[in-house]
């Protein structure tokens, strides 16, 4: 009996410690991260606003179903399951920005790619931003899951995709 109300306590107080934690983390969470690649603004910008490609470049998006173009909308498919997502800022080559449109995520992924000419090529800024109203999801995405390996994982595999290097 004592072993089961030990467990019940070590339960109990690890949920409220995730909850407390939660409750003390912002709503808003950001990661954002810069690389330079070998490759023009206008290469790059081929790559990150044809959402249609996404697959032949990007690790995890298994598929793409495009749901309109006015503005550019769409829905990937991949690892985390599938996001529906709508371009709010178009402005080529040098920023571009998407935000998730479902209403049943426990996140509201933001994406934002900041563009600029360099000597070398293109100084690639990428913005992963969050809404978490959930406490318990804002512990989780902090500590546990963190949208930097997504953002370093995006940049690698852009990289990848447009640097002949």
């Amino acid at each position: 009996m004592i072993v089961v109300l030990l467990v019940l306590f070590a339960v109990s107080s690890a949920f409220i410690a995730v909850l407390a934690g939660g409750l003390m983390l912002p709503r808003q969470q950001a990661v954002s991260r810069t690389v330079r690649v070998h490759a023009t603004p206008d290469i790059v910008w081929g790559r990150i606003a044809n959402p249609a490609d996404y697959p032949t470049w990007r690790t995890h998006t298994s598929s793409v179903e495009l749901l309109g173009t006015a503005p550019l909308r769409w829905r990937e498919f991949g690892a985390e399951g599938s996001f529906a997502f709508e371009v709010t800022t178009d402005a080529p080559p040098e920023h571009l920005v998407a935000i998730a449109v479902d209403d049943d995520v426990a996140r509201r992924p933001e994406r934002e790619f900041l563009l600029r000419p360099d000597a070398d090529g293109t100084t690639v800024t990428y913005t992963e931003r969050c809404t978490l109203a959930n406490p318990i999801a804002r512990f989780v995405f902090r500590y546990l899951w963190t949208a930097d390996d997504t953002v370093r994982e995006m940049l690698t595999d852009l990289r990848r995709a447009v640097d002949p290097h």
